[in-house]
C-alpha cells in the first residue's frame, strides 16, 4: 500500500511539475516587452506593452522587444536571437511571424529579427532605417524613443505593404529551401562537389576498361594450331537407320503489347540586421 501511494504521489508531482512548465513557457511567449536591462520605467513599460499589442494586433505578427546585458558578439547576435525568438515560442500563424528588436546593453549592440510572412516587409533599406533612428535615440541613452522608433517603423512598413523594387539579402532562406526543395538545395549547394566526384568515378572506370582490355583478348591466349596435333588413322562409315517425322504446322495471328503506368507520393528561416550603437 505504500508503494501504491509513492508511485501516485510521484505520478502526481510529475504531472503539477510539466503544467508548470507549460504555463512558465506561455507566460514568456505572451511577454512581448522583456527588459532584463532594465531600461524603461513602470510607466513606460505599460505604455510599450499596449503598443506591442496593438502593432502585433494591426500586422498580425508578433512584435516585441527585448533588452539584455549579455555582451554578445556581433557575429553571435543573429544566432542568439533566432534561438531567442524559436525558444521562446514567439510568432504568429503558420509560419509564426514577427519583428524583434533585440538591445545589448552590455556590448551595446542592437539587432533587428524578421521572421515568417513579416520577411518580405523588411527590405535591406527599411531594416537599416529602422536601425538609424533607434541608434540615434540609444546613442542618447533615450531608451524609450528607441522603442517607439522600432515600434512605429513597423507599423508604418505594414500598411505601406512590401517592397518591390528594393534588395532583401538580410533574408537567409537555408532551412526553407531544404523543406521546398531539398533536391534543388543539394544542386545549388553541393553540385559541383558531386559533379568533381562523379567525373572522378567516370575516370576511374575509363581506366579499368583500357587496361582491362587493352591487348583485345589476344594475351594469354592458347595456340591450338601451334600447341596440338591431330592424327587420323582410320575412316570408316556405318549406316544404323533412318527416321523420318512429319509435323503439321498451322498458322494463327495474334497481337502484343506493352502497358505502362505512373504513380505519385506524397526551420528556422529569418531575417533582419544589427549594428553597435
Amino acid at each position: 500500500m505504500i508503494n501504491v501511494t509513492k508511485r501516485v504521489s510521484a505520478a502526481f508531482f510529475a504531472v503539477l511539475l510539466m503544467l508548470c512548465t507549460s504555463i512558465c513557457a506561455f507566460a514568456e511567449s505572451s511577454q512581448k516587452l522583456i527588459d532584463n536591462a532594465d531600461l524603461f520605467t513602470t510607466s513606460e513599460k505599460e505604455e510599450l506593452i499596449d503598443s506591442l499589442k496593438d502593432a502585433g494586433n494591426s500586422s498580425g505578427w508578433d512584435v516585441i522587444i527585448y533588452t539584455n546585458n549579455n555582451y554578445m558578439e556581433s557575429s553571435e547576435m543573429e544566432d542568439y536571437c533566432n534561438d531567442f525568438y524559436d525558444n521562446h515560442n514567439f510568432g504568429k500563424g503558420s509560419q509564426d511571424s514577427g519583428v524583434m528588436l533585440t538591445i545589448d546593453m552590455g556590448s551595446r549592440k542592437m539587432y533587428i529579427l524578421t521572421k515568417g510572412n513579416a520577411k518580405s516587409y523588411f527590405s535591406d533599406e527599411r531594416v537599416d532605417a529602422i536601425l538609424d533612428a533607434a541608434a540615434g535615440s540609444l546613442q542618447s541613452d533615450n531608451y524609450y524613443e528607441a522603442a517607439k522608433s522600432f515600434i512605429n517603423y513597423t507599423l508604418q512598413y505594414y500598411y505601406d505593404d512590401k517592397p518591390s523594387d528594393e534588395s532583401f539579402s538580410n533574408i537567409d532562406d537555408e532551412e526553407e529551401q531544404k523543406e521546398d526543395s531539398p533536391a534543388l538545395y543539394v544542386l545549388m549547394h553541393y553540385g559541383i562537389i558531386i559533379a568533381l566526384v562523379a567525373l572522378a568515378i567516370a575516370a576511374l572506370c575509363v581506366v579499368f576498361v583500357v587496361l582491362r582490355y587493352k591487348n583485345n583478348g589476344k594475351e594469354g591466349t592458347y595456340d591450338l594450331y601451334a600447341n596440338s596435333k591431330t592424327d587420323i588413322t582410320e575412316k570408316q562409315d556405318i549406316f544404323l537407320n533412318k527416321s523420318v517425322s512429319v509435323t503439321t504446322v498451322s498458322s494463327s495471328s495474334g497481337s502484343s503489347g506493352r502497358s505502362s503506368g505512373g504513380g505519385s507520393g506524397g526551420s528556422s528561416s529569418h531575417g533582419g540586421g544589427g549594428r553597435s550603437f
